[in-house]
């Protein structure tokens, strides 16, 4: 992230007057990261999605939520104030007032700002936030979502004073990397029909640095397409089973696997399927770049490959990324699959893919 791009960013959104209404386009883009909750549920406390909405537009790639809060064990979504400050504070990234300058482009938590009329009984002291645009003295000029508590974006004058509770800067180029992988800890389950479960998949999914790599011909996704292309391969029949990986319990990318049909589009000469029957066949995504090129695709290809072939009976394991996708085609040579041919990509039959094979050496 480039830290003048978040203040454009927040500006230019800031100034459309955005309202906290199901009818207003740019607030209901801004809510596509929690598909599972009425959009009612946000009205007049959008200020925290506003900040996590902006960060996303701008190229920071946040995912819904933190581990990195200060009791252990908790998850805090960004659409919370105080996910931001247990956040900021666990990554030193929070700065008092006291000998700190303000630039564009910082984050302001406002202490106890919201008048008491309009906040729950036993509220926490961080109940607003906004991005920095300008200081000048004892001035701020912020960007904020729900202005005031009334439900609309704006660009507004804020006194330091009393109410200014503290301060967060992201350092440029910051990664996320919020994960502390035990490789002994990564398993594969088979995914739901949940709220939560589709939510987290439509994260993945409106990352277009994922979907540059994987299943980016339907971008940008939705809710609706999610159902049609995944939801749909839970029903009883489709021989696909999608599946969630994740580490230290926490999901963290997808992978299917299906069993090889002879009408798969793989096979056009010079690749025949009599060379794979009682094969199965896999696709895989990690969720979170941040995880790229650590070894963990591979471990997990490891895994499903080895589920397959001793309790699904599989006698080979295929895949076939994309010719141009380098990183993918390693990820699978590492794991053990070897190239046999060029085959037309499943999504856009112009671009070619790589078909890859593990052979069961037990059946020879």
């Amino acid at each position: 992230m480039n830290s003048i791009v978040l203040g454009d960013v927040a500006e230019r959104l800031a100034v459309q007057r955005i309202t906290g209404e199901k009818s207003d386009a740019n607030f209901k883009e801004m809510l596509k990261y929690y598909p599972e909750n009425n959009h009612d549920e946000f009205k007049n406390c959008w200020c925290a999605a506003f900040v996590f909405h902006c960060c996303r537009k701008s190229g920071m790639n946040l995912p819904f939520g933190t581990n990195k809060t200060m009791q252990k064990g908790n998850f805090r979504r960004f659409a919370s104030v105080i996910a931001w400050v247990e956040w900021a504070q666990v990554l030193g990234f929070l700065h008092e007032t006291k000998n700190f300058t303000p630039q564009r482009s910082d984050i302001v938590i406002y202490n106890n700002i919201i008048p008491v009329e309009y906040k729950e009984h036993d509220s926490l002291w961080c109940d607003h936030i906004g991005i920095v645009l300008s200081f000048d003295n004892d001035t701020l000029v912020v960007a904020e979502g729900n202005v005031d508590n009334q439900n609309i974006s704006g660009i507004v004058k804020r006194q330091c004073n009393e109410t200014i509770g503290c301060y967060i800067r992201i350092p440029e180029h910051n990664i996320y990397d919020d994960w502390q992988i035990d490789s002994d800890k990564l398993s594969f389950r088979t995914m739901r029909d949940t709220a939560e479960d589709k939510a987290q998949l439509l994260e993945w999914l409106s990352n277009p640095t994922v979907t540059d790599l994987a299943w980016g011909d339907h971008a940008p996704w939705d809710m609706q397409k999610l159902e049609e292309h995944f939801i749909a391969k839970l029903k009883e029949n489709s021989s696909v089973t999608p599946c969630f990986i994740e580490a230290n319990g926490e999901p963290i990318g997808y992978i299917q696997y299906y069993p090889i049909e002879e009408d798969s589009y793989l096979f056009k000469p010079p690749v025949s399927y009599d060379s794979f029957k009682d094969g199965y066949g896999m696709d895989l995504m990690i969720g979170y770049p941040g995880l790229w090129s650590k070894g963990i695709g591979s471990k997990v290809i490891r895994m499903m490959t080895d589920f397959l072939i001793h309790s699904k009976g599989a006698k080979l394991v295929c895949a076939d990324p994309e010719e141009g996708n380098h990183r993918s085609v390693k990820c699978w040579r590492k794991a053990g699959f070897v190239p046999v041919g060029i085959v037309p990509n499943f999504d856009d039959p112009e671009r070619q893919s790589v078909f890859m094979v593990y052979r069961n050496n037990e059946n020879e």
